[in-house]
């Protein structure tokens, strides 16, 4: 039996609730996070604001068991216990995994907690052992290190020192019997391939160990450069690189470089995507693209990359509301206070459009057979033509709207306002805002 490392793990609670006073503990029963549970218990301050976080699989009675269990011990330690329960998931790891994730995440952000996990230095070393043997990259190796707003505080622990913090304490936990199933991969490597390795060769684990931490040291780097060269739309959740950036980087550079441009934009891709978007990348032709699982996609533009959402088609047409809110697909059109508004923020943002308080404006996907006149003196010219002028190519016009005044098109947002689009002097007129909004579409 190993001796608990009582002092060094109550410490790690200690530094962990004076840097993070609000924690979501993400607690399933197991022995690993009762001692978490318990050594919190233990260091709790005044000042902590501590929330237990327990979720149901619906994987059956030692589910339901270990649910019972934490809220008994979550109870006398006078914490709040949140349960989350999942009906019909395949019995997949990945399955369970992104459930148990999107309620510890809806939790953190009821909370306005930081999520704390009972990872320990075993269950990092298995995860970059399952990630090389999928061939994983820089990214991947660098396992439970990586930067993340998780919080992992026992990670420099054994999954046996917790086990003895936990009887050391007298907390009780659950055997998850799918711990045992050698059906899922990480059983496999936890029961078969690291015991076998560690057998032939003692120092494996510690090799293992060191490499995640180069790799979590080159990630960092890789994620700094990729900061430096491109660059993020907040508003339109696009990322950009130029074109000159990526040019001379030969397939081993780009496939260094795009996970962490694409993590910046919030998208993944696995290995497979990795080499499909850096063999694309050598070839693309300005206006063709790349989709990534997620719902995103990479476009080739004249003089750079655009990593973004797959934009959903408009394909009904809606009156533009003058007062709230008009939702069309992943955009959305607000009215402005005019008197916070100076007239070259109007004119400079192809955003904004002053224009006539009608009902008659509506909001419709364009048409390639659209046309607009910019000012009076000049004929329509086609919408397409526009698009060519501000450098949108094919692919990114593909659900874009436009606002029209029966056959007229009178603006093209984040384009071009067209002449019917200034507001006329003496008449009422409503200053519209465009954006894309993908987090609360509709559509």
């Amino acid at each position: 039996m190993v001796a608990p490392n009582v002092e060094g793990i109550d410490h790690a609670a200690s530094v962990l609730l004076r840097a993070h006073p609000r924690v979501v503990l993400a607690i399933s029963g197991g022995a690993d996070s009762m001692a978490l549970l318990a050594s919190v218990g233990t260091m709790v301050t005044p000042d902590s604001r501590v929330v237990v976080a327990t979720f149901d699989h619906g994987t059956g009675q030692s589910a339901r068991d270990a649910v019972s269990l934490v809220r008994r011990v979550t109870e006398r330690f006078g914490f709040q216990c949140r349960v989350g329960r999942a009906t019909g998931l395949p019995r997949r790891e990945s399955a369970w995994r992104a459930a148990r994730w999107h309620f510890l995440r809806g939790v953190s952000a009821d909370e306005r907690s930081t999520i704390v996990t009972a990872h320990t230095q075993d269950d990092h070393v298995e995860t970059v052992v399952m990630r090389a043997l999928r061939d994983s990259g820089t990214r991947g190796l660098a396992g439970l290190l990586a930067e993340s707003d998780v919080v992992r505080p026992l990670l420099g622990f054994r999954r046996a020192d917790l086990e003895g913090y936990a009887r050391h304490r007298g907390v009780p936990w659950v055997d998850d019997p799918s711990n045992a199933d050698l059906a899922f991969l990480r059983n496999r490597v936890r029961h078969d391939l690291l015991p076998a390795l560690t057998a032939a060769h003692p120092g494996f684990r510690d090799q293992i160990s060191r490499l995640s931490i180069r790799a979590a040291t080159l990630r960092r780097e890789i994620e700094e450069i990729a900061n430096e060269v491109s660059e993020l739309d907040p508003r339109l959740e696009e990322l950009s690189v130029a074109t000159g950036v990526l040019a001379p980087l030969t397939a081993d550079g780009l496939a260094t470089l795009w996970p962490a441009l694409l993590a910046r934009a919030r998208a993944v891709a696995d290995r497979r995507g990795i080499v499909r978007i850096v063999d694309w990348t050598q070839r693309a032709r300005s206006g063709t693209s790349v989709p990534i699982s997620g719902g995103f996609e990479v476009l080739k533009r004249r003089d750079d990359f655009l990593v973004r959402r797959v934009q959903s088609e408009v394909t009904k047409s809606q009156t533009l509301a003058p007062s709230g809110e008009t939702q069309v697909g992943h955009w959305r059109f607000y009215p402005l206070d005019v008197t916070t508004i100076t007239g070259s923020e109007l004119t400079s943002d192809p955003w904004r459009a002053a224009l006539a308080a009608s009902p008659a404006l509506e909001v419709r996907g364009w048409r390639r057979g659209d046309r607009m006149q910019a000012h009076p003196a000049a004929k329509p010219r086609r919408v397409a033509r526009f698009f060519e002028d501000a450098g949108v190519t094919g692919p990114e016009r593909r659900g874009w709207p436009v606002v029209a005044w029966g056959d007229e098109v009178v603006w093209i947002p984040g384009v071009r306002r067209g002449y019917a689009a200034t507001a006329r002097s003496g008449g009422p007129y409503v200053v519209y805002q465009c954006e894309r909004n993908f987090s609360r579409s509709k559509t």
